[in-house]
């Protein structure tokens, strides 16, 4: 939302960290984007209406070589697209009657496929694709917390890979058998990584650390809130920080007993 007066304002960026400098390359884009080497996909809302007056969100890219706009989905109330290089589609989720699923389509062909069957106004974020398991990984609400699930697309079954009933845990990336993701349980959200051989805390900030995004360089980028707005921030390495350092303490979640 840079310049703008507004959170929910926000326009799509790219960020030149060898030059320092930030590009503004579409207005009012909602959603965090996806890549395909020059194709970014994104989520925003129509310009102009359809034939009966309403305005959705639906699924675009945008060519950064040609800096040409298309559209893919029409009044689909889709959001939050993430891009499957092994077969050319697209995940994202969408909402209806209150509920959230999460549906294929095929940058081909344009079908469309609904991957889940959620009916019970779960709430869905935090939408990621797992390259090494061929999984879908998601945030989800059913009451309070978040927690993160898993859907295989070689059998569609669902799993559960973190769900404490005692704190949030959220927006997830993967790096081969890493795992990087934000949680509160120290009473402050800060970004946690799960590896082979150690797991720990990444960040101890005072305001939140979210959306981890971790290369194969080793490095992470993170969304960073303080002083009452976000930045990017990254992390040059993986160094677990002592569970007693962060937030107000690593028993703070036992006050949600």
């Amino acid at each position: 939302n840079q310049d703008n007066d507004y959170f929910t304002d926000t326009n799509l960026y790219i960020y030149d960290i060898n030059k320092n400098t930030s590009t503004s390359i579409v207005d009012g884009v909602t959603s965090k984007p996806s890549w395909n080497n020059n194709i970014i996909y994104y989520s925003k809302k129509s310009k102009n209406p359809n034939k009966v007056g309403s305005r959705f969100y639906d699924l675009y890219e945008y060519n950064i070589a040609t800096k040409k706009e298309g559209r893919l989905t029409y009044d689909s109330r889709a959001f939050s697209p993430v891009f499957n290089e092994v077969d050319s589609t697209l995940f994202f989720m969408a909402t209806y009657d209150g509920t959230q699923n999460i549906y294929m389509i095929d940058l081909q062909s344009k079908l469309t496929q609904q991957l889940t069957d959620y009916s019970d106004q779960e709430i869905i974020g935090g939408l990621n694709y797992d390259i090494e398991t061929n999984h879908i990984v998601y945030d989800i609400t059913t009451n309070h917390f978040r927690d993160i699930l898993y859907l295989n697309l070689s059998d569609s079954t669902t799993g559960s890979i973190l769900n404490s009933n005692l704190w949030d845990e959220r927006q997830s990336d993967f790096l081969g058998r890493e795992m990087v993701y934000s949680d509160d349980r120290s009473g402050i959200f800060n970004i946690y990584f799960i590896g082979e051989k150690n797991q720990g805390y990444l960040t101890n900030v005072l305001g939140g650390a979210f959306m981890p995004d971790i290369h194969e360089s080793g490095k992470i980028a993170y969304s960073l809130y303080q002083n009452g707005k976000y930045n990017i921030a990254i992390l040059d390495s993986i160094k677990v920080i002592d569970d007693s350092d962060v937030g107000y303490s690593p028993l703070y979640f036992q006050r949600n007993n």
